[in-house]
């Protein structure tokens, strides 16, 4: 993966005064579960994934879990849970890229993708994060979705780092209009 494309941050919008920043709730599961699709508009590379915790009254509890999902071509039965990993285990080579990152491997991810602070530690402002190497291709998704309520109200705002792998004349999912 390269880098010399730039970066590319995708977060969830938030919309409220200082005092009471209003973005998702993690203290709900909707009836699908799903809280924010973020589309890829061409080839990247994810590399990192959270959520931010915005209210200072509400930490982010240890029973607040999610899951990021890629969605292939926008279908919804395509999804699949991607692999994460905490920092101790995170390296830029990939999954099986550089040999010489001990423990970034399938057998060091974290337990069916389920991203949970450790502790009630994860008040305003902080990053609850798990990195990974995700490659989508253009039209593809990353789906977050809360499996475990807060237990509080929290609210929060979601956000994957990317890489682009560099943009093609023509791309697989291109359409050419009429």
């Amino acid at each position: 993966m390269s880098r010399m494309n730039g970066q590319l941050t995708w977060i969830t919008p938030v919309v409220g005064t200082t005092a009471a920043p209003l973005g998702d709730d993690a203290n709900t599961t909707s009836a699908t579960g799903v809280a924010r699709v973020f589309v890829a508009t061409e080839r990247v590379t994810v590399v990192e994934v959270g959520a931010i915790a915005l209210l200072s009254t509400t930490p982010l509890l240890d029973a607040f879990v999610f899951t990021v999902s890629k969605r292939v071509g926008g279908v919804v039965a395509n999804d699949s849970v991607i692999s994460v990993f905490k920092s101790a285990f995170a390296a830029e080579g990939g999954v099986a890229g550089d040999p010489s990152v001990a423990n970034f491997d399938e057998a060091n991810k974290i337990t069916s993708g389920l991203i949970s602070p450790t502790s009630a530690n994860c008040a305003a402002g902080k990053c609850l994060r798990a990195f990974c190497e995700v490659s989508l291709d253009k039209g593809d998704m990353l789906v977050f979705k809360c499996t475990t309520a807060n237990g509080s109200a929290c609210q929060i705002a979601y956000y994957a780092k990317a890489y682009p792998m560099g943009a093609g004349l023509v791309e697989t999912n291109d359409v050419e209009p009429s």
